[in-house]
Order: structure tokens, then sequence, then C-alpha cells
């Protein structure tokens, strides 16, 4: 994601699909057109705004026309912290000894016995978690 910044921002259809447009100058109208847009609504934001700052503030805008649905979909596009899968490791001495098990290669473990196995170990057993920006 970048700190680009917009002075514009709204929505507009083509073929039959509604998007958010982010604009610096509404030149960017002709171009729309130019490729068959349709339904352009733009609006100019109280200060220049980074795509998810803009998203945000057309959220609140209740007398915005353009296309409730496009509005919501870049919300959750640009607004919603993406975490990645944690992995999780635990010390083999970390686990009580009744509940482990020796897995030959030839067998797999039971992903809910392994699950539990980790949710009991001790607070000290490490945690690696990775999120997306």
């Amino acid at each position: 994601m970048t700190d680009n910044t917009f002075v514009y921002i709204g929505t507009s259809v083509q073929k039959e699909q509604a998007k958010i447009r982010f604009a610096n100058d509404l030149d960017r109208v002709k171009i729309l057109v130019k490729n068959g847009h349709t339904e352009i609504e733009l609006i100019e934001l109280p200060e220049p705004m980074t795509k998810p700052k803009a998203v945000a503030f057309l959220m609140k805008q209740e007398d915005f026309k353009g296309d409730r649905e496009a509005i919501e979909n870049a919300n959750d596009k640009y607004n919603t912290v993406k975490v990645k899968k944690a992995k999780v490791t635990a010390k083999k001495e970390d686990v009580p000894a009744t509940d482990a098990k020796e897995v030959g290669a030839d067998e797999e473990a039971d992903p809910e016995m392994v699950i539990d196995v980790v949710l009991d170990a001790p607070a000290e057993a490490e945690v690696e978690a990775e999120t997306a920006e």
C-alpha cells in the first residue's frame, strides 16, 4: 500500500460493476467517460487523503449518492487488517508427558490432539505471528 494522497473520491459503474474511484483533479471524469464508465459520482475531500482514510471518510457520508455496496467493498479492502496464519512452536519438554505421542513416519498426528497439546503448553512456549500491513 502506498502513501499517495487523493483530493477526490467517489464511485462509477463500468460493465455493470460499481467501484470506488480516486482522483486528484476532475480531468479524471473525462478519462472515466472515455473508458465507458457511467453513474460517475465524485466528491472533493476536505484535505488530501490516502485511500484508506478517503474510504473511511466516504463511509460516513450518508447523503453521498454513489453505490453503497462499492463503498463497503472498498472499506473491506482498504481498512481491514489481514492476518496471516500464525506459526506456533512448542518445545517437547513443554508438552506434558501424558499427552506426548511419538508419531512415526508412516503415521499422521491427530490435529485435534496437537491443538489441545499446544494450547495446554506453558506460556513460555515460543509463539511467532506475522501480520500483513
